[in-house]
């Protein structure tokens, strides 16, 4: 074997330096050898990535790789039915993204990302997109990766059309039986024990504006102490019923959702416990907009085109709740007005919400209660109105320099919402809260109102913090690229002597509430003390 090569070198212009190593080995040919190999493993690998790339998604290797808004108009999202899916019905294939590419199930996808989950359906192969995003507004939406949430996002959805299939014949029949006779009426709320002398304040003040209906407090078991001072004299003195709901399952938020479901009252009105009425609301059941629809719900401060939250046209909540986008107000549910039996379809909807709301908080599609009863309402089709005034902001100017004043300046601490026809009704006190001390200050000094006629222009944005407390304030409008339209600012106005005094006397009366907890517990405390002193 080494004469011929040395034949071969001597015949030739190769140095022998080149082709021998110092030990005489062939070191130019193995060269040779091992790019051959790495060639063919290269087109091995190739032809491997394409079958896995046909096999796992239904498409070529050319195909995976076509623009992002060609595929996604050749692909449909997955058809949610009603049984419940498992990782052996529908496998999880990529995350197609505009600004990554194709990444695999376990990619982490940024909260600003826009794209989708590909799954494959094992019975019939086929590929079907699920959780899509487009752009929209991300400040909420939290990271995921498609493999690790794929199953419970579907199973969401999936599950809610259950519910709306089981409950519209009993619905119906319900109805029936209840149309006949009057309904009763009533105001429902929710509380725990540190938020009880907010509670007693909002319901003393519905007592000052003259208002007569009988009022539920809702709470989960232990959480009030149904024999103390304080529940007593709202039982005696204000018409007050408490109820208490002994489900473990049930915390937080999610005891609004029980409360007006099983409340013993057809027509409620329920109000959050630092919700405190301007004026009777009695007369909000006998209005048209709601002996029309059976339910009547208030804009929040923000729109989807610029919310906080994650509503926007590429939000998830859309398809994970199974309804259209809709280009409207939020909702605000500091007060709902609703009737039980014509809602009883989408009652039933929000507590099946309330147990299976893991998923929704694991990806933040929603924030808390705040939207879940209309959505509730449009995706089993009952009717609701809408408050068309847009809630205004109650507060105090906080700048140093009094004598040239912007929106900015503003700091808005409560909400101010309306009736029907726009008068004053409700001041929700949101971020200020009177359950803290720091709460119990005159702050309703001033009236920021939103004069504009395009809810697209509202926007609500936080202000400068004063004295470690958040402000909110309406942002100045009308500036609108390639428009030459004037700026336009919130008006603000002095607040309405009544506010005023409605303030001091809530602060008052949260204050006593307080004390007659706070005595309540050194009496049990004293009498124990004594008790243990005589057996010694």
């Amino acid at each position: 074997m080494g004469e011929k090569w040395k034949k071969y070198s001597m015949g030739s212009s190769v140095s022998r330096k080149v082709l021998f190593g110092q030990n005489g080995s062939l070191s130019t040919t193995k060269s040779k050898w091992r790019l051959y190999v790495a060639l063919c493993l290269w087109v091995f690998g190739f032809l491997l990535i394409q079958y896995r790339s046909v096999y796992q998604t239904g498409l070529t290797y050319a195909e995976n790789h076509l623009d992002l808004l060609y595929a996604y108009k050749n692909l449909d999202v997955y058809p949610y039915g009603a049984e419940p899916v498992t990782a052996n019905d529908v496998e999880c294939a990529f995350w197609n993204s505009v600004q990554h590419g194709y990444q695999p199930c376990s990619y982490v996808v940024p909260n600003d990302d826009i794209g989708y989950c590909l799954v494959r359906r094992t019975k019939d192969n086929r590929i079907f997109k699920v959780m899509g995003t487009s752009p929209g507004t991300f400040y909420q939406r939290k990271e995921f990766a498609c493999g690790d949430v794929y199953l419970d996002f579907m199973n969401f959805r999936i599950g809610a059309n259950r519910v709306v299939l089981e409950s519209r014949n009993g619905l119906v029949l319900q109805q029936a039986s209840t149309k006949k006779r009057r309904p009763t009426r009533g105001i429902v709320m929710a509380a725990y024990t540190r938020i009880l002398p907010s509670t007693a304040a909002a319901v003393m003040q519905l007592r000052y504006t003259g208002c007569q209906l009988p009022v539920e407090v809702w709470s989960m078991k232990g959480e009030i102490d149904q024999s103390s001072k304080l529940v007593a004299e709202l039982e005696s003195k204000y018409n007050v019923t408490f109820r208490v709901l002994d489900d473990p399952s049930v915390a937080g938020f999610m005891v609004k959702i029980y409360a007006v479901a099983n409340s013993g009252f057809d027509q409620l009105l329920f109000l959050d416990s630092d919700n405190f009425a301007v004026q009777d609301p009695a007369y909000l059941f006998d209005t048209e907009e709601f002996e029309t629809s059976g339910a009547l719900f208030w804009p929040d401060h923000w729109h989807p085109a610029h919310s906080i939250f994650d509503t926007g046209a590429g939000g998830l909540a859309w398809e994970l709740f199974g309804i259209d986008y809709n280009y409207e107000m939020e909702q605000e549910s500091g007060q709902l007005l609703l009737d039980r039996r014509i809602g009883s379809n989408a009652l039933t909807l929000m507590k099946y919400y309330a147990q299976s709301f893991q998923i929704v908080e694991k990806l933040k599609a929603v924030w808390g209660d705040k939207d879940l009863f209309r959505f509730a309402y449009r995706r089993t089709g009952t009717p609701f109105g809408v408050i068309p005034t847009l809630p205004a902001l109650v507060g105090r100017y906080v700048a140093i320099n009094q004598t040239s004043l912007s929106s900015r300046d503003f700091c808005g601490q409560t909400m101010l919402q309306h009736g029907p026809n726009g008068e004053a009704l409700f001041l929700h006190r949101n971020t200020l809260k009177l359950s803290q001390e720091r709460g119990r200050r005159m702050v309703w000094e001033k009236v920021q109102r939103f004069r504009g006629t395009d809810s697209h222009d509202y926007r609500v944005m936080i202000g400068p913090e004063r004295q470690e407390d958040t402000c909110w304030y309406i942002a100045d409008w009308g500036s609108k690229a390639g428009e030459n339209a004037p700026i336009q600012s919130a008006s603000v106005e002095d607040s309405e002597l009544a506010h005023v005094q409605i303030e001091r006397k809530l602060i008052e009366n949260v204050r006593r509430a307080e004390k007659l907890l706070v005595s309540e517990v050194s009496e049990t405390m004293k009498a124990s003390s004594d008790a243990t002193n005589s057996s010694v």
